[in-house]
C-alpha cells in the first residue's frame, strides 16, 4: 500500500493518458481513416461505424491480453512469495528444539527446491552445514571416529543427509558438498552423485558408497574402515595406502 501511495501521481497520469489515447483511437482515428473524397455522408457514416467497431475489437483484444499478462505476472509473484515463505518457515524449523519439527523443516526444504531451482544451491549448503553442526563430534585431538559408530547418528541428521543426497542426485549442478568432519558411519550413500565432495576428517566406518561418483572427493584424514566402495568412481591417488587397506573388499573404478 505504501508503494501505491508513493506512485499515485504517476498512476493517475497514466490513467488520464490512457483515456485520452483510447478516446482518440475509438473516435478520431476512424474519422480520419474514412476521409475519402468519393464517399457521401451515409457511406462515410457507415464506414466510420465499421472502423470504430474494428478498432474497439482490437482494443478489447489488447486489453484482454494485457489482463492475462498481468494475471500471469501476479500469479508468478504470488508463487515466489509463497516459496519464500515456505523456505523461511522451513529454515526456522531447523532451529526448533523438537527433533520432529527439525525433520519437518528438513523435508520442507526438500519440497521447496522442487518448485524453485534458484533455491537449490543455498538449500544444499544449508543442509550440509546442518549435518556438520548436528553431527556427532569427537573431542579435539581425537580421531574422527572416537564418538562416532554405525547406527549412533541422530535421526534428524540421517534425514538431512538423505534429502541432501537426493538433491545432489537429481540436480547434477550441485557439486562440492562440504561434509568434512562429519559422522557418517554406516550411512547408505550408494549410487549417489558426490563429485568434489569434501569428506576430509569424516568418519566413514562401514559407510556404503557402492556405485557412487566420488571423482574429485577429498578423503584426507577420513576413516574408511570397512567402508564399501564397490564400483565407486574415484580418482587415482585420492586414498592413502592405509585407507585402501581398511576398505571392505570390492572393486573400485579408478579414474
Amino acid at each position: 500500500m505504501e508503494l501505491i501511495r508513493r506512485k499515485w501521481p504517476q498512476i493517475v497520469a497514466c490513467l488520464i493518458t490512457a483515456v485520452v489515447v483510447v478516446t482518440f483511437v475509438v473516435w478520431a482515428l476512424p474519422l480520419w481513416l474514412t476521409l475519402h473524397p468519393h464517399l457521401d455522408g451515409y457511406e462515410r457514416h457507415e464506414a466510420t461505424n465499421a472502423a470504430r467497431t474494428g478498432v474497439a475489437a482490437v482494443l478489447v483484444a489488447i486489453g484482454a491480453t494485457i489482463g492475462l499478462l498481468y494475471t500471469a505476472q501476479t500469479y508468478r509473484l504470488a508463487g515466489k512469495g509463497q516459496i519464500a515463505d515456505r523456505y523461511t518457515k522451513a529454515v526456522e524449523q531447523l532451529a526448533n528444539e523438537n527433533v520432529s519439527v527439525k525433520i519437518g523443516g528438513i523435508h520442507g526444504l526438500g519440497r521447496t527446491v522442487r518448485d524453485a531451482e534458484d533455491y537449490r544451491p543455498v538449500v544444499a549448503s544449508i543442509l550440509a552445514a546442518y549435518i556438520r553442526d548436528r553431527s556427532i563430534k569427537s573431542q579435539e585431538g581425537d580421531g574422527p571416529c572416537v564418538q562416532c559408530a554405525p547406527h549412533t547418528q541422530k535421526s534428524d541428521v540421517t534425514e538431512a543427509l538423505a534429502v541432501l543426497l537426493l538433491l545432489a542426485k537429481e540436480h547434477p549442478t550441485i557439486r562440492a558438498l562440504d561434509l568434512h568432519g562429519t559422522c557418517l558411519a554406516g550411512s547408505d550413500m550408494m549410487r549417489k552423485d558426490l563429485v568434489d565432495v569434501q569428506l576430509n576428517d569424516a568418519c566413514l566406518v562401514g559407510t556404503k558408497l557402492s556405485g557412487t561418483d566420488l571423482r574429485g572427493a577429498d578423503f584426507e584424514n577420513a576413516v574408511l574402515k570397512n567402508a564399501v566402495l564397490h564400483e565407486a568412481r574415484i580418482n587415482k591417488g585420492t586414498l592413502s595406502e592405509d585407507q585402501k587397506d581398511s576398505l571392505a573388499k570390492g572393486t573400485i573404478t579408478w579414474e
